[in-house]
């Protein structure tokens, strides 16, 4: 690889020790010599990180490369030196090397478990899309434009509780425009002007009035009230 090529490596064992890959890398060559593909399927790290830390042991003369042939041809097979074993026994002594089985045993059984998980989401998206979070599309990708009956159902429960909501939100809503309206059109009848002493006056009062008065005039004899003149005019 280029940036292997161009790797400047680590000056020290002590600092080669620190680096990520470098316990598995010696772990693994203790229990047997692999070729690089075999190192890399069981390293939880970068190719690139492997081949630095194939660097960095090399040139500390911690491992060392031979050519095997098989049926299928020659390739290349990293080993410990001496001094690579008489290390990493340090390392078993102290359970380092154990350790690092153990924990490559249970990051296999946590992927083989996530993966389970992963397929029951895609197999039950429903289970997700009842919760307000969940977002169609978004919990597990699907080829087909139509939807099983279980993700329908849920979607469909989704829709009408928005809509109950929706629905509440515009009643609370409505009630108050109502009852604002009330208002307006009470004050209104309330804040006119103050009634006038005529408004006061019952109508049955008014035309009675009118009638009195309309009857006094009716009711006097045109000879009464021409004698009444004359005898005011010869007084005079």
């Amino acid at each position: 690889m280029a940036d292997s090529d161009e790797y400047e490596p680590c000056e020290t064992i002590w600092k080669f020790l620190q680096l990520k890959g470098s316990v598995g890398l010696l772990a693994l060559l203790y229990e047997k010599p692999r070729t690089y593909s075999e190192l890399e399927s069981e390293i939880e790290i970068t190719s690139s990180t492997i081949s630095r830390r194939r660097i960095d042991a090399n040139h500390h003369n911690l491992l060392k490369t031979d050519l095997e042939s098989d049926e299928h041809g020659t390739k290349h097979v990293y080993k410990l030196t001496e001094m690579g074993e008489y290390l990493t026994r340090q390392m078993a002594h102290e359970g380092i090397t154990s350790s690092y089985h153990k924990m490559r045993d249970h990051q296999k059984t946590i992927e083989e478990k996530t993966e389970k998980i992963a397929d029951w989401v895609e197999q039950h998206p429903e289970k997700l899309l009842h919760f307000p979070e969940g977002k169609e599309g978004r919990v597990a990708p699907r080829e087909d434009t139509e939807l099983p009956p279980e993700l329908e159902k849920a979607r469909a429960a989704r829709e009408d509780s928005n809509e109950k909501t929706s629905s509440g939100s515009d009643d609370v809503e409505k009630s108050d425009t109502d009852n604002t309206d009330d208002q307006t059109e009470t004050g209104g009848e309330s804040s006119d002007r103050p009634l006038s002493p005529s408004d006061k006056i019952p109508d049955d009062a008014e035309t009675s009035g009118e009638e009195k008065t309309q009857g006094t005039f009716e009711d006097i004899p045109a000879g009464e009230t021409e004698s009444s003149q004359t005898d005011g005019e010869s007084d005079s």
